[in-house]
């Protein structure tokens, strides 16, 4: 209970990411790179969240400019 639920929902609280995506970012992460891929799965999605919604953000004030 607590690796499969209560520490995705303690990460994604403390990242603001959804708990299901914290889950599947950790079980793609270990795939993809083992052990190492566990430890930098949530902080990777953490940043691309934050990459994605500044482009987004960007592109909709790019819009709205013209």
């Amino acid at each position: 209970f607590q690796d499969y639920v209560l520490n995705p929902y303690l990460m994604s609280e403390g990242v603001k990411v959804s708990p299901l995506l914290v889950i599947v970012g950790l079980l793609a992460g270990e795939q993809l790179g083992g052990v190492a891929g566990i430890f930098l799965s949530v902080p990777v999605i953490a940043a691309l969240k934050i990459v994605l919604s500044r482009a987004w953000a960007a592109q909709s004030l790019g819009r709205e400019a013209r």
